[in-house]
């Protein structure tokens, strides 16, 4: 688990003066801040670092069509992603949510609006941790619940 101290974001646009501008934005506020500007870099760079955050531009470069966020989450269980779109559909936005996109940003939008969702995200990242160990975990924690007898259904109603 990456400590939160450590605010890793991994943000991947074909633009390279999108990059420019919003990495040195979010570097000045604290973040530690990567940037990729293809699919390919994106799945090399998350095969060797945990980030927390994800930004994802809708066009970037060799973005498989289908937008399945499989391989990133193979690599990072835990990761929020938020999208950016110049163009979206309504397809594309449903597409996007049920593939668990954290938020969407429509271009141009406002930096400091990113910034909140963020820092948000930050605390999602958090969330989906703690969620991922319950659940690979739940069988002991049955098995303890068992073992000490309590009967937990009388203590919680």
């Amino acid at each position: 688990m990456i400590p939160m101290t450590q605010k890793n974001v991994l943000f991947a646009d074909s633009e390279q003066i999108i990059l420019n501008d919003l990495s040195d934005f979010l570097s000045s506020s604290g973040y530690s801040i990567n940037t990729i500007n293809n699919y390919h870099g994106l799945l090399k760079a998350i095969r060797n670092k945990r980030y927390q955050i994800l930004i994802l531009d809708s066009h970037l470069k060799h973005l498989p069509s289908s937008y399945s966020f499989d391989e990133i989450r193979e690599y990072n269980p835990y990761a929020v992603i938020i999208m950016m779109v110049s163009d979206p559909t309504l397809d594309s936005v449903i597409t996007f949510f049920r593939n668990r996109v954290f938020d969407l940003f429509i271009k141009p939008f406002d930096i400091n609006e990113m910034k909140n969702s963020l820092e948000k995200g930050f605390e999602q990242y958090e969330k989906n941790v703690h969620f991922h160990f319950f659940m690979q975990n739940i069988d002991k924690f049955e098995a303890l619940m068992k073992k000490s007898k309590v009967d937990f259904e009388k203590i919680l109603t």
